[in-house]
């Protein structure tokens, strides 16, 4: 890589804006927060269903949204729970 690429990947890196965030830890769940995961599962499926890349969905998600994440079982019962 010549010094000049470097110098660029530099700028890049440096103007780049960084954000954080805190967040309190919680150890309940509340109705609202099933509620928001059942409209993120129903919007993820209609994205699916109209043809969108799965991984694209993944990433997407995982990146828009707390504790998201995607997984292969062999029973949905080991994911999901009737609360």
């Amino acid at each position: 890589m010549e010094n000049s690429e470097n110098i660029e990947k530099a700028k890049e890196a440096i103007g780049r804006v960084v954000k954080i965030s805190f967040k309190e830890l919680r150890n309940t769940i509340t109705q609202e927060d099933l509620d928001l995961r059942s409209q993120i599962a129903s919007n993820l499926l209609d994205e699916y269903n109209s043809g969108e890349l799965f991984q694209v969905l993944v990433d997407k998600y995982t990146l828009a949204y707390e504790k998201v994440s995607s997984a292969t079982v062999s029973n949905i019962n080991d994911v999901v729970s009737s609360t």
